[in-house]
C-alpha cells in the first residue's frame, strides 16, 4: 500500500509538471529573451489552456531569438539541472521527457513545413514564417539540443534512481 501511495503522489506531481511547470518555463523563456533584448512585453498569459507572451514589434532578429527561447529555456533548465533528491530527480526526468517531446514535435513541424503542411499557431511555424531561410538553423539547433538532452538522460540513468525510491 505504501508503494501505491508513493506512485500516486509521483504521478500527480508529474501531471503538475506537464500541465503547469513546462508551459510556465516555456513562456518564461520568451519573456526573459524579451527582457534581455529590451523588447517591451505587452501581455503575459500563463493560463493552462492558452499560455502566451505578447511583445511589441521588433526586428526580425529579436523576434527569432524571442521565439526560439520558448523551447531553448526549458532545454537549458534540463541540461544544467542536477539534484540528489529522489522526488526532484523524478520530476526533472519527467520535465526532460516533456522537453524532448516538445523538441521532437518542433522538428516534425519543420519537416512538415518543408512539404507545405503548415501547423498553425505554433512557435516554430511562426519562426519559419518570420524568417523562412532560418529553417535549417532551427532544425540543427533543435536537433542538437535534443541529442544533448538524450545523451544526458542516458548518462544519468534516472530509471535506476527512480527504482531506488521504491526500494
Amino acid at each position: 500500500m505504501k508503494e501505491l501511495i508513493k506512485l500516486l503522489i509521483l504521478t500527480i506531481l508529474a501531471y503538475m509538471v506537464a500541465i503547469f511547470i513546462y508551459p510556465l518555463m516555456h513562456e518564461l523563456g520568451h519573456a526573459l529573451a524579451s527582457l534581455i533584448l529590451r523588447v517591451k512585453i505587452l501581455d503575459i498569459n500563463i493560463s493552462v489552456l492558452t499560455p502566451s507572451v505578447l511583445c511589441e514589434e521588433s526586428s526580425v532578429y529579436k523576434q527569432v531569438i524571442i521565439g526560439i527561447s520558448g523551447i531553448l529555456f526549458p532545454f537549458l533548465i534540463c541540461f544544467f539541472s542536477k539534484t540528489k533528491n529522489q522526488v526532484l530527480n523524478y520530476l526533472f526526468f519527467v520535465f526532460k521527457e516533456i522537453v524532448l517531446i516538445s523538441i521532437a514535435i518542433s522538428l516534425i513541424i519543420i519537416i512538415l513545413n518543408r512539404v507545405n503542411i503548415v501547423i498553425n499557431n505554433d512557435d516554430i511555424t511562426n519562426l519559419i514564417l518570420l524568417w523562412p531561410e532560418g529553417y535549417i538553423l532551427y532544425f540543427f539547433l533543435l536537433f542538437g539540443a535534443g541529442s544533448l538532452l538524450t545523451i544526458k538522460i542516458i548518462i544519468e540513468k534516472p530509471w535506476n534512481q527512480i527504482k531506488t525510491f521504491f526500494d
